[in-house]
């Protein structure tokens, strides 16, 4: 790490607060307000949360063009500028030198960051970095395809499965529930001539008593099929419910089948090009919001 990082880093773990009070936007561009930002002023609008974005440049590139780095500065005090005239949040940024796949996590915890959001090409495939960073995350992601919906987080999609881990999202279904006052759509599949898995059952049960006790208004959807594909049937109909983002699970251990093929969650975000999608670990350390 070079010496302007170290710098930067030791001023960072200064000014970060224990709390999770921020939204971290990594960003490629700097010359106009993308789609990322976009649902990240969102989000800060209606959370109160502050806006943080994180530029990083590649060490390589900058060692060749020495004015890089000023140059990039700029630009990003120029976009911090341009959102702060149009926005009233409390907003900062940050460029770096490095690898994003590798600095990314580590700024988002040093800032305590709630929130990741990472922009993707409508077509662009989950490409192995992208998904070890992910993974290597306690930090949900956002990942970004299109521009902010008309109607924002107003319609969240809930797919449930019969994994265990499906309970560690619904708190965040309830945070963008309580900011956004969205309906949940838990979505489940059942066979039409067998009765509802027992862990489904349970996951179900799970989600449904935590918000009510959260007093969210939610709605119950019965497709048929595998519990398993549940994720690509709720996309299926997403349409249907103008849909502003849908909560998943990444997979937790590899099997077979994943190191053959690849997890389920890197196919599904290749196919889905409209809705964002929250990523989240399934992991002992993870972050849960506080509502």
């Amino acid at each position: 790490m070079n010496s302007s990082n170290i710098k930067l880093f030791y001023k960072i773990k200064i000014v970060a607060r224990v709390i999770h009070e921020k939204i971290l936007v990594c960003i490629d561009s700097l010359e106009t307000i993308d789609f990322a930002v976009e649902h990240g002023l969102e989000i800060c609008s209606f959370s109160r949360k502050e806006l943080i974005l994180l530029h990083i440049l590649d060490k390589k590139k900058v060692e060749k063009e020495k004015k890089l780095l000023d140059a990039t500065q700029l630009k990003m005090k120029n976009l911090l500028n341009e959102i702060s005239i149009k926005f009233n949040i409390p907003i900062n940024g940050y460029v770096l030198e490095g690898d994003k796949y590798k600095l990314s996590n580590t700024i988002a915890e040093k800032l305590g960051v709630a929130i990741i959001l990472f922009q993707m090409d409508e077509h662009q495939e989950m490409d192995n970095k992208t998904l070890k960073m992910i993974h290597s995350s306690r930090l949900p992601y956002i990942i970004i395809k299109q521009k902010l919906a008309e109607r924002g987080y107003k319609n969240i999609l809930f797919p449930v499965d019969p994994s265990v881990k499906s309970k560690e999202k619904v708190l965040w279904a309830i945070f963008f529930s309580v900011h956004y006052n969205s309906v949940i759509h838990l979505f489940f599949a059942k066979h039409p001539d067998k009765p509802i898995d027992r862990d489904l059952q349970q996951n179900i049960f799970y989600a449904k008593k935590t918000f009510e006790s959260f007093h969210v208004n939610y709605r119950i959807h019965e497709l048929e099929g595998s519990s398993w594909d549940i994720h690509d049937k709720s996309l299926a109909i997403a349409r249907n419910f103008d849909a502003g983002l849908l909560i998943m699970m990444m997979t937790r251990h590899y099997g077979l089948f994943d190191y053959i093929l690849g997890p389920y969650e890197k196919k599904f975000i290749k196919e889905n090009k409209n809705i964002p999608v929250m990523c989240i670990n399934s992991r002992d350390d993870l972050y849960v919001p506080c509502i």
